[in-house]
């Protein structure tokens, strides 16, 4: 194919900022410097990833090989002729790309970090550093829950990826056990961006994000309750979704529909228990009370209520991590 292209301990009361900062130095990536032009016919697919959250409709998602140099990325592929036909599958692959730039330019942790962007007459093309892994949810089908300490570890991980997220505007909307990867060397990633928002320009008169402005295909059960019931809603979102997280790595569960699978259930049954039902009864038992505090701060469903990103990293959950 010739496409044409275009181009140490703390204390309780100690803030984990430090921590989390020495987390993020180490993983922070080096702004892009490529001035090397490619194009799809510079690159061999290894094997097929998957489908981006629109999908296959949408695109795939693609491990691939630079023929130069051998190394290995991850690509997200966007058929024209699809997008053509969906004028919000189109907005969302444009936001994502955004989204993606705005990382590079900030330097943002444990996120996919694009190298390249393209397009010729087929597809549009978005080249990441290879970000591969098992999601947390196979992880923990295959090998239980995750150690308490392993958990402290993934949780500042979070805290630091969120936080640069939101420094820069940009909210994720899509936490939860698939699009959180635990890659060979045992950091996370998030790696989904196609949901995330831009929130720098797009704010209304109390700070939170317009609902009709989201570019959402569809809500899932680790998402807050206002981003379920289609409200306005900002950064506080992301923290319920860490909160979920943080129940189902260290029981296997989600907080307030237990183990049991909604996959093939009308929406309005797990939209319940998310919106009005209790956290599962084992939970107490389960968790310890610094994670139990903790969580419970996060799955408060009035998001003014909801623990901060401050009051996140000053939690005692975090001493001594």
């Amino acid at each position: 194919m010739s496409p044409k292209r275009t181009s140490v301990h703390h204390s309780p009361q100690t803030e984990i900022a430090s921590e989390l900062d020495k987390h993020s130095a180490r993983d922070r990536p080096k702004p892009c410097q490529a001035a090397q032009i490619v194009a799809a016919a510079d690159f061999e697919v290894i094997r097929t990833l998957g489908c981006p959250r629109g999908g296959s409709e949408v695109g795939e998602l693609v491990l691939g090989r630079l023929k130069t140099s051998a190394r290995q990325y991850v690509i997200k592929i966007f058929r024209k002729s699809t997008l053509g036909a969906e004028r919000q599958a189109t907005y969302r692959v444009q936001h994502e790309q955004k989204a993606l730039r705005l990382i590079v330019q900030r330097a943002i942790p444990f996120v996919p970090q694009l190298r390249w962007s393209f397009q010729d007459e087929k597809a549009l093309y978005l080249v990441m550093e290879d970000y591969t892994g098992q999601s947390l949810r196979t992880w923990v089908k295959r090998n239980g829950i995750v150690h308490p300490d392993e958990v402290k570890v993934y949780a500042a991980e979070l805290v630091a990826g969120l936080s640069a997220l939101h420094a820069a505007g940009i909210v994720y909307r899509a936490l939860n056990p698939e699009t959180v990867l635990i890659r060979k060397d045992g950091r996370i990633v998030l790696a989904d961006l196609s949901s995330a928002k831009i929130l720098q320009a797009n704010r209304n008169a109390s700070g939170a994000e317009s609902a009709c402005d989201m570019n959402l295909s569809e809500v899932g059960q680790y998402q807050a309750p206002e981003v379920i019931l289609r409200w306005a809603h900002d950064y506080s979102s992301d923290w319920w979704g860490f909160g979920l997280l943080l129940c189902f790595m260290l029981t296997g569960k989600h907080a307030f529909l237990g183990n049991k699978s909604f996959t093939n259930m009308h929406s309005s049954l797990w939209e319940s228990r998310v919106l009005h039902g209790r956290m599962v009864a084992d939970l107490t038992e389960s968790v310890g009370p610094d994670a139990l505090d903790l969580l419970s701060k996060c799955l408060e469903r009035n998001p003014v209520l909801r623990l901060s990103e401050e009051g996140i990293k000053q939690h005692t959950f975090f001493a001594g991590v």
